[in-house]
């Protein structure tokens, strides 16, 4: 059983994923590597690539203005399913002391393996301080650390899980004082004032590869999000720039992420537990 903890609000997450209705005989499941890539990339909030192309947005976008002093000392579970069969479990939580905010998650997924994601920024002026990741697929490890210093300097080393064995990159470069690390993004993209046409760029350091992306998040319209949480007066979002878009839907009143899919992707991400399944006769 998935269960993931946000530093939004204490909150249960369901994910499904949608598969055709078919009348054919069904073999043993299997996840896609897309599947499974997206899965991961929730993890550890979307680890970010730039895209080949960004479309143009029809809303006039503006550098986001991310309020850091809005995020709490806050602890959540999430629930990951695939076809309603439980894969894992993941805690998020977020700590909030003096000035100095910090994320931890941890995910576990049956099979799969485990995957950790730590960061740690100031809210005065954002600045990011550290993150690191620690992919643990069993066969392989990937870790993640890096440091952030004055005048946007970011050092470490960078690895990533990939078909063919363990990508590593070092890392001693200037991004910038404005772009926030990967593990930060979802945590900041709840404290924005979100409105009608709302559409914000920023710029996203993604640690295992050492690249920056340059996002987008807009507005798409409002929707009356149902799930097994209940009903939300929720945002539709659209998060682009990046190589897997996204959408996510944040409630109105507080900015609780109700729900969330990567695009062209069988998930989704909603918010809630899901039913017990009936019992075996």
């Amino acid at each position: 059983m998935y269960i993931i903890d946000t530093p939004f609000r204490t909150c249960r997450y369901a994910v499904k994923f949608k598969t055709p209705s078919t009348n054919q005989p069904q073999e043993k499941m299997k996840l896609p590597v897309q599947t499974t890539s997206a899965i991961f990339a929730f993890a550890v909030f979307l680890t970010l690539t730039p895209a080949s192309q960004v479309q143009a947005l029809k809303a006039q976008t503006v550098p986001a203005a991310f309020d850091a002093s809005r995020i709490e000392t806050s602890r959540h579970t999430y629930t990951l399913l695939m076809q309603d069969i439980p894969l894992g479990s993941m805690v998020v939580s977020a700590t909030v002391e003096g000035g100095l905010i910090s994320g931890h998650s941890e995910l576990v997924i049956s099979v799969q393996g485990t995957i950790t994601s730590d960061v740690s920024f100031r809210a005065d002026g954002l600045r990011m301080i550290s993150s690191s990741q620690l992919f643990d697929l069993g066969v392989m490890q990937a870790r993640t650390e890096l440091e952030y210093g004055n005048g946007g300097r970011v050092t470490g080393r960078g690895q990533m899980p990939g078909p063919s064995g363990i990508a590593s990159t070092d890392i001693d470069t200037v991004i910038g004082t404005e772009v926030i690390d990967s593990g930060a993004m979802f945590m900041l993209l709840t404290t924005l004032d979100w409105s009608e046409g709302s559409s914000f760029s920023f710029s996203v350091f993604q640690g295992p590869t050492g690249s920056v992306a340059e996002a987008n998040a807009t507005v798409e319209g409002s929707e009356s999000v149902t799930v097994p949480e209940g009903t939300f007066d929720a945002w539709k979002i659209k998060i682009s720039g990046i190589q897997q878009a996204i959408r996510i839907w944040l409630a109105k009143d507080d900015g609780t992420i109700v729900k969330m899919a990567p695009i062209g992707q069988p998930v989704e991400l909603v918010l809630g537990t899901p039913p017990p399944p009936p019992p075996i006769d």
